[in-house]
Order: structure tokens, then C-alpha cells, then sequence
């Protein structure tokens, strides 16, 4: 059966989408079939929502979900093998991102929880968010890591490209989040999925602070 990966928050505009297609990107660039199903009304995805039931020679089920607690994320949720909660370095986005974070693990307890905070600048402002999220203000965010802000982004959505094609640099972060989900499928134990996750630039958990990494 194919490993379910949720991209869900309750808020919009935190990138949920961009999320989503570059972990089919990375996944799909990798030789790993990837079925794509999005549940968002906007339908603002690169890759293609199939018809029907996922093939179940998958070997990811990636789910785009919109901005809201809609009937289909409630039944989608519990299904879940792996759900990831994009946010945005930004005080307004806390409690919602928190609220996500506590339904998750009411409705999908087995599940394993990434956070990633997108579009994180050079700035202070950010600094502090990223720090304050690793002291605990999120709740329980799982392994948590972080996306730079970078136009190559925007470049692969207006081209319909992958994130991969356009930028490694971009796609960096993606493939480190991508090693987690690949471990959770081959069941190895938590302890290495945080040493993954540690051993990355791009990974905020136990002290380490991501890298921003160059820019192009």
C-alpha cells in the first residue's frame, strides 16, 4: 500500500500547495510513482489530481488540502501515514498552525508530523519565530524544518515545471524532507528519522537552527 503524506493547515497562504508539488517533484525525480490528489477547491496545483482510488502500486499518496477544516480533510485526516503543517514565519499564523497541530494528533495519532516553516528570510523577525518555535510555541510540531524563501518557487509555478528543473538550490530543503518521509515508509524508528532530519541544513530540532543555504 502507498505511504498517505497530508499537507494540511487550516489557515491558507502558508504554502501548502508549493509544499505538496515539490514533494511529488522530488519524490517523482527520485523514480518513485506518486499519486497526487487535491481537495482544494482552487485547484492551484502543478500535478495533475488523478480520477478515482490511488493506484495501489503508488508508492506515495501525496494530498493537497485547502485553507479550511472542510468534510473531505476531517475523513482524509485519520488516513494520514505522514502529515506535514506548512506555516509562514509569522505571529498571525501561530494559533492557527497550533490548532492544526492539536487536530492532527487527535485525528491522526499514528501519524508522523513534520512542520515547516516557509519562506524564511534573513531577518530577525524570522530568527526570533524560528527560535520561539523551538522552544515550544507551536505545541508539539513534530520534526520541524525550514524552506528559504526563494523565487524559484514562483518560477516553477509559472512555468509548470518541477521545483527540481528550475532550482537544486530551492529544491534543497525538499529533499531533506523527503529523506524523513522515505525512512517512515521503510519503517525505520524514530530515532532515525530525527538523525536524518538532524544531519540536514535544513532541520530546526534538539538546538540544531536551519541554514539558509546560498541563494541564487
Amino acid at each position: 500500500m502507498p505511504l498517505v503524506v497530508i499537507v494540511f493547515n487550516k489557515k491558507g497562504g502558508v504554502g501548502k500547495t508549493t509544499l505538496a508539488d515539490g514533494l511529488a517533484d522530488v519524490l517523482e525525480a527520485r523514480g518513485r510513482k506518486v499519486a497526487f490528489i487535491s481537495v482544494d477547491p482552487q485547484i492551484g496545483a502543478r500535478h495533475a489530481t488523478g480520477e478515482g482510488a490511488p493506484d495501489p502500486s503508488s508508492d506515495y499518496v501525496i494530498v493537497d488540502t485547502p485553507g479550511a477544516i472542510t468534510e473531505s480533510t476531517r475523513d482524509l485526516l485519520p488516513t494520514a501515514d505522514v502529515v506535514v503543517v506548512p506555516t509562514i514565519p509569522s505571529t498571525a499564523n501561530v494559533a492557527s498552525t497550533r490548532e492544526s497541530l492539536d487536530m492532527v494528533h487527535r485525528d491522526a495519532p499514528d501519524a508522523l508530523v513534520l512542520t515547516v516553516i516557509n519562506s524564511r528570510r534573513r531577518t530577525s523577525s524570522d530568527n526570533a519565530f524560528v527560535s520561539q518555535v523551538e522552544e515550544g510555541m507551536l505545541g508539539d510540531a513534530g520534526i520541524v524544518f525550514c524552506v528559504p524563501e526563494r523565487t524559484a518557487f514562483r518560477d516553477a509555478e509559472r512555468w509548470r515545471q518541477p521545483i527540481t528543473a528550475v532550482s537544486q538550490s530551492a529544491a534543497a530543503p525538499i529533499e531533506a524532507i523527503a529523506d524523513v518521509i522515505e525512512l517512515r515508509e521503510e519503517g525505520e524508528p524514530w530515532s532515525e528519522l530525527i538523525a536524518r532530519a538532524a544531519s540536514s541544513n535544513w532541520a530546526v530540532h534538539a538546538g540544531a537552527m536551519c541554514d539558509e543555504g546560498d541563494d541564487e
